[in-house]
């Protein structure tokens, strides 16, 4: 049944790459906890918005070096057909991964550049602001109160009631893998203060505290109503300055990681936190003199002027040339979508992206069609009806009145009145900011291949995760992939298993059998 479905499955993913102009691709590199010495390269390909996932490649302990990982994604591609379809590399920043990307330059016909990934950076960047102690203590308070009142039955019973009296929300647990996940927690803490206080304040938090027979047991739970209802702890206006702070690189790491986020997406994303770091280093650095009247603690106060002292805004900055490339501007410049704000463009940032897409028409054309392509850009930005596209179609690709045309769409659209531009956009529209979705594969990887399927094959492992990503990927409503979902896929998974290993445990004795017969 397994082999049918995949077979099934493979057949409607060639289908869908068939169709496609243009594709990129993401991949990432993993080595199982549970099976020593599988090291796993997995390569997705990501068209207009929906992303499928190719294939998984097992690979030696020691084999991970940029130009092994090249070879192998060029063949994955070339088993698919997709190497002169593919425009793009999306990854982490190992280095090993952007040394891939440089090679595959190499191997792949109409090959725009490798991408590395916007998600990864916000969050590396919000590690880097956490390597502050003062805000790394934040953090910590709010993640403790979190762990201990879910971690533990009557503090939660309690809570829970408290949180229906007074219309709270439930807490957030920071996860483990993911940083930005601590400032999701640290918005939980703030938002349901009144819930927290009402909680350790109560008569029944007190009864909790006098059954807790061994002294460390009652010291924490003190220390927790410490922590939320002392009259000097600052633990909401503290959680509250660092979420404010660090909440929009939160809502940018999930824009950016979603399946429909085009490069394009990276730049301005990139410009609006840009901006909000330097608010941040003008507001707080001058904090002392605007909260001199206001109620906000001076413990926090300090907190801020500490944070803006510790270099953060500098260390963004670097991070932000990294990812702003020539083919990001270029993918902005060529977006509809934010045709409006072209002319707001840094000067600088005008003239590189400008030349980017010359120089990869010229590439692409030759000079004729370079110049072609030139002229199309100018009309595009300064008269746009004369390359065929109406002032009420640029209008609809604005975000703002509601998306309407996809911008891919846009383009293809008006090809028959410039097609050399038009095919410069649509290539670098295609690419993703992020490679989330190659991420999403070794989440489920680490649930399928567990402790308890250790023994599973890697060509079982390998079909079963082709037919739950692309099954998705390709359905009705997209690649929805909530709890509910996950747990249907897995009891049919656990079907399959059962009735192989039932097979193996018949193949074993039948062999037994003809042994004793022999015998």
């Amino acid at each position: 049944m397994l082999d049918k479905v995949y077979g099934m499955t493979r057949k409607e993913v060639q289908q869908f790459l068939d169709k496609q102009d243009f594709v990129a691709t993401s991949s990432d590199a993993w080595s199982s906890e549970h099976n020593a010495g599988a090291h796993v390269l997995n390569v997705n390909a990501m068209a207009n918005g929906t992303s499928v996932f190719l294939d998984m490649v097992f690979t030696g302990a020691d084999s991970h070096t940029g130009n092994y990982i090249a070879t192998q994604v060029e063949g994955v591609l070339g088993d698919w057909q997709l190497k002169e379809k593919t425009v793009s590399f999306v990854t982490d920043w190992g280095s090993n991964m952007m040394k891939a990307g440089d090679s595959l330059k190499e191997m792949l016909g109409n090959y725009v550049g490798s991408v590395n990934c916007l998600q990864h950076l916000i969050s590396n960047g919000l590690k880097d602001f956490a390597k502050n102690e003062s805000l790394a203590s934040v953090i910590s308070k709010a993640k403790e109160v979190v762990q201990y009142v879910t971690g533990h039955c009557a503090p939660r019973a309690i809570y829970d009631e408290k949180k229906k009296e007074l219309h709270g929300t439930a807490l957030i647990k920071a996860g483990a893998t993911r940083f930005g996940s601590n400032v999701l927690a640290m918005e939980s803490v703030e938002r349901n203060e009144k819930v927290l206080r009402a909680t350790v304040g109560s008569a029944e938090y007190d009864a909790y505290i006098q059954k807790q027979s061994k002294a460390a047991d009652k010291a924490a739970a003190v220390k927790i109503k410490g922590l939320i209802n002392d009259t000097s702890s600052t633990l909401f206006s503290d959680t509250k300055w660092a979420v404010d702070t660090l909440a929009p690189f939160q809502s940018a790491i999930k824009e950016v990681e979603g399946d429909t986020a085009k490069l394009s997406d990276a730049y301005y994303t990139l410009q609006v936190l840009n901006k909000h770091v330097k608010k941040i280093k003008a507001v707080q650095g001058s904090l002392v003199h605007v909260l001199e009247d206001d109620d906000t603690p001076v413990q926090t106060q300090l907190l801020a002027l500490d944070f803006v002292n510790s270099g953060f805004d500098e260390a963004w900055e670097q991070r932000t040339k990294q990812a702003c490339t020539d083919m990001v501007v270029a993918a902005a410049i060529l977006d509809p979508r934010y045709k409006h704000k072209i002319d707001s463009m840094p000067p600088e940032d005008l003239t590189r992206g400008e030349a980017f897409i010359e120089k990869l028409a010229g590439r692409m054309f030759g000079q004729e069609g370079q110049i072609k392509a030139t002229a199309q850009l100018m009309l595009y930005k300064n008269d746009p009806d004369k390359i065929g596209a109406k002032a009420t179609a640029v209008a609809a690709t604005l975000t703002g009145g509601g998306l309407t045309v996809s911008p891919v769409m846009f383009w293809k659209d008006i090809s028959h009145s410039c097609a050399e531009l038009s095919k410069v956009a649509r290539m670098l529209l295609f690419i993703p900011p992020a490679s989330a979705t190659s991420e999403r594969v070794f989440s489920a990887v680490g649930r399928v291949w567990d402790c308890s399927r250790s023994r599973m094959t890697s060509t079982r492992v390998r079909k079963l995760l082709f037919i739950y990503f692309n099954s998705k990927a390709l359905s009705r409503d997209g690649a929805v992939r909530d709890a509910e979902d996950f747990a249907k896929y897995q009891e049919w998974l656990d079907s399959i298993i059962e009735d192989e290993e039932q097979q193996q445990q018949q193949q074993q004795q039948q062999g037994e059998g003809e042994e004793q017969q022999q015998g």
